[in-house]
């Protein structure tokens, strides 16, 4: 390490001008206009009105007269059945009530023809009134008739075998006189109307598989696995059989929402998949396109039903997550028409370059899903931070505002209190997610079995530098003692003292705080002391007019650091405002090839990590698909964007993997080089890559990292603004502590 000593006087201007410059030119993503995306549709969307007191729609048909009719649940009655005048575009109810169901809840409902409809019933559940009699409660089938009469079916479910006691019949095919269905021991049988069994076949529950949906094409039936693969019956008999393979194609499940149903008369297949829906020509084997659910308000949907009533018309039947049935009609258009598709809208307090890296990577993968980016307040705009949270909530609590709020500088717990964020677990399959990011770092956001945010990325912080220097970095104290010593400077500019004094402030601010969430005056007093050691040993070997304000650490303008905060200041010791990607591997070089040694900063033995972009679902936001897709891609490929980020790193472990563990350059390699003056001599930074034994043992620390409860922007600014005027001479100790503890105290009033 030949000279290494005298070159840590640092010179790096030219370096650091050019990292900046090169980021602000780099592009953003187009944060402050309103994006949206325009489409060719050839379906017109039309919602009707239900009938007051619909609660679910349990089955769609089209009547011999051409009128829609439903087979519904009302607030006060099971089993009504409603047909829709096209013509006055009324509702009328056509069927009578039948007394067995009235204390009886319903499974399953279907048109079996115009007169009769079947329903399965947990019998008299709703007056059962212990837990005995709920226990004894059994399921029930009826066939009901217009007129309010019924008859309970005695259907034959397998008695006696294995599975009897989790039967309970649905329906899915309906031909003349028969019902075609399964139990919930996944046993298809077939059964005439009057619940006599034509037969059974069991070979579908030994597939190892959950059965989505099921659907009859020419004397085929068709049962969809979640498996992805298809079962074939012969609808006559119920042998396996040989169904078309381009059938089998179309039908087979991937994964999300799902629906086939099949028209009869036109020999069509529709399949609503993917956030799409299309149609199969039986005839032709051609498969189309006909619905992209986002671009109409079927998109925020569960639970789907497709009726079609003649070419070019469908009837389609969701329910929201809130609970809200609706129903709407689409009729095809052959010119079509243009129709916007408004942007997911992403808000952030402050300007964000790493989401704006995210968006731009999310935008080239899903070109047709529009993001607009939203900031509190710029550097341009005028406003305070106080101001931007404070239009905030009152757009929030308005019920408008954006989708996704990014919570770095907002408290997200307050927000998920006020009712203000969604549960993202209603969103997003966290059980998936859980296994592929650090578990850990979900804990800080969730309540119970609600997570009402989540980071995708961290920071953590450290030191390289000789064994006295490590060894002395958890007591600041006895570090600062150290540093004096060596009677060195320790850092070349104002910029290097705020990221050195901001791992001070995280290894102490803790301390400072009573149980009662007040400042303790001797503990912050301890902290300014060591503050004002730290500035001391600051040096400013380059000259620089310090500013009127110490420690305003600023990441755009620490962008910089991506490399060389290796050489920030004079070895024997330095400090990481974070570790990421280089400094990894620049710190491996040093301890590897130069003899140093690398701690970080911990709490009672754990890593203290710090998260980034902290994203929460606004309660408010109509588009949780949209939300889903944006969440998903920056949960997985959106993590390689954190891989190459100067300012974190990603939280899912195989993204962090592929970029720390590099087995190709485990020999000492050239990550840059800067230089300062008209002609610069240029200083080489060398890294060595991580192997995959350095990326388990940091894994193993990284799975118990604690989480850093005291990352508010606002509080940190208040608290290192008062050391600044401490340190400047501008305000004695004890005024500056008194100052910082009423600002605290009016702030925590808040």
């Amino acid at each position: 390490m030949e000279g290494r000593k005298g070159l840590m006087k640092r010179k790096y201007k030219v370096f650091t001008a050019f990292i900046i410059l090169s980021l602000l030119a780099g592009g953003t993503a187009g944060c402050s206009k309103n994006k949206e995306e325009k489409k060719m549709v050839h379906y017109k969307e039309e919602q009707l009105t239900l009938p007051e007191g619909v609660g679910i729609i349990y089955d769609m048909m089209e009547t011999k007269e051409g009128s829609l009719s439903i087979l519904t649940d009302t607030e006060s009655e099971t089993g009504r059945i409603f047909e829709l005048d096209g013509k006055a575009n009324e509702w009328k109810q056509v069927n009578e009530s039948f007394e067995g169901l009235s204390d009886s809840a319903v499974f399953d409902a279907k048109f079996i023809d115009e007169n009769e409809s079947y329903v399965s019933v947990l019998y008299h559940a709703l007056s059962a009134g212990s837990e005995e009699e709920a226990q004894a409660l059994a399921p029930k089938y009826f066939m009901i008739g217009k007129d309010g009469t019924g008859k309970e079916l005695q259907l034959d479910l397998s008695s006696g075998d294995k599975y009897a006691e989790d039967n309970l019949f649905s329906v899915a095919v309906k031909r003349d006189g028969e019902m075609i269905g399964i139990d919930n021991a996944q046993i298809i049988y077939s059964f005439t109307d009057k619940g006599e069994l034509n037969y059974e076949n069991k070979e579908v529950r030994d597939l190892d598989a959950e059965v989505v949906d099921m659907v009859a094409v020419k004397n085929i039936v068709y049962t969809v696995l979640d498996s992805g693969k298809v079962y074939c019956m012969d609808a006559d008999s119920g042998a396996a059989a040989d169904g078309d393979e381009g059938v089998i194609k179309y039908l087979q499940y991937d994964e999300g929402e799902y629906e086939a149903y099949a028209d009869p008369d036109a020999d069509v297949i529709y399949k609503l998949s993917g956030g799409k829906l299309y149609s199969y020509d039986i005839g032709s084997g051609k498969q189309k396109e006909e619905l992209d659910l986002k671009y109409f308000d079927l998109k925020n949907g569960i639970r789907y039903q497709i009726l079609s009533v003649k070419a070019g018309e469908l009837y389609i039947s969701y329910t929201l997550s809130t609970g809200q049935v609706k129903l709407n009609k689409y009729v095809y258009d052959k010119k079509g028409f243009e129709i916007k598709k408004q942007a997911l809208k992403i808000y952030s307090l402050t300007e964000n370059y790493e989401l704006e890296v995210l968006a731009d990577a999310f935008n080239v993968k899903h070109p047709d899903s529009p993001v607009e980016i939203v900031y509190g307040y710029t550097s341009e705009d005028g406003k305070t931070q106080a101001d931007a949270v404070k239009l905030l909530n009152t757009e929030l609590l308005a019920g408008n505002g954006p989708d996704i709020l990014i919570m770095d500088g907002l408290t997200a717990g307050t927000y998920y209190e006020e009712g203000l964020l969604k549960d993202i677990t209603d969103i997003l399959d966290m059980d998936k997610i859980r296994k592929n990011i650090f578990e850990n770092m979900l804990a800080p956001y969730s309540d119970g079995n609600v997570q009402y945010a989540l980071p995708l990325g961290f920071q953590i912080y450290g030191i390289v530098g000789s064994k006295n220097m490590v060894d002395a970095f958890e007591d600041t104290n006895a570090f600062l003692d150290e540093a004096e010593k060596e009677n060195t400077d320790f850092a070349i500019c104002d910029l290097n003292l705020s990221e050195s004094a901001n791992i001070v402030y995280i290894q102490n601010i803790s301390r400072c705080f009573s149980e009662e969430g007040g400042l303790d005056r001797e503990k912050l007093s301890e902290l300014y002391t060591n503050l004002n050691r730290l500035y001391k040993l600051s040096g400013n070997s380059l000259g620089e007019e310090r500013g009127s304000k110490l420690f305003e650490f600023s990441e755009l303008a620490a962008m910089d650091t991506e490399v060389q905060w290796i050489y920030y200041d004079q070895l024997p010791f330095i400090m990481a405002p974070y570790f990421n990607q280089d400094s990894f591997f620049a710190s491996k070089y040093l301890v590897k090839q130069e003899g140093y040694e690398q701690g970080y900063v911990h709490n009672n033995d754990s890593i203290v990590y710090k998260d980034k972009l902290i994203m929460g679902v606004s309660k408010q936001s109509a588009k949780d698909e949209e939300a889903k897709e944006f969440l998903e891609f920056a949960l997985n490929d959106g993590q390689e964007t954190f891989s190459q980020s100067l300012l974190a790193l990603p939280v899912q472990k195989k993204a962090l993997k592929k970029a720390l563990v590099n087995n190709e350059k485990q020999e000492p390699y050239k990550i840059s080089e800067f230089g300062f003056g008209d002609d610069p001599k240029m200083i080489a930074i060398n890294g060595i890559g991580l192997n995959d034994k350095d990326y388990d043992e940091l894994e193993k620390e990284l799975n118990k990292a604690v989480h850093f409860e005291y990352g508010d922007a606002r509080l940190r600014d208040t608290i290192m603004g008062e050391a600044s005027n401490y340190c400047l001479e501008k305000k004695t100790l004890a005024e500056a502590v008194g100052d910082a503890a009423e600002k605290v105290a009016l702030y925590n009033k808040e």
